[in-house]
């Protein structure tokens, strides 16, 4: 809810309304969903991409889960579904 009520609202008022494409790193989903929720719920049309490392988990398809031992970027790429 934080990300609903502070993070989607701010960058939604710091872009002026103007955003088309909003593009979130996966993590555990709760900054993707409050931010795509608060986008959706005040511009339908807006398209939210979630994105997380190849050798993540959530990688797909599911072979790329298996091209990569780990990978460099820090509170991503779980080894969990969120």
């Amino acid at each position: 809810m934080s990300h609903y009520e502070g993070t989607g609202q701010e960058i939604w008022e710091d872009t002026d309304h103007n955003v088309d494409v909003v593009v979130i790193i996966a993590g555990t989903g709760g900054t993707l969903c409050g931010i795509g929720r608060w986008f959706k719920d005040h511009n339908p049309n807006v398209k939210i991409v979630g994105v997380d490392p190849v050798g993540s988990i959530l990688a797909a398809p599911s072979d790329l889960n298996e091209q990569m031992a780990s990978y460099l970027v820090e509170g991503v790429g779980y080894d969990f579904i969120p």
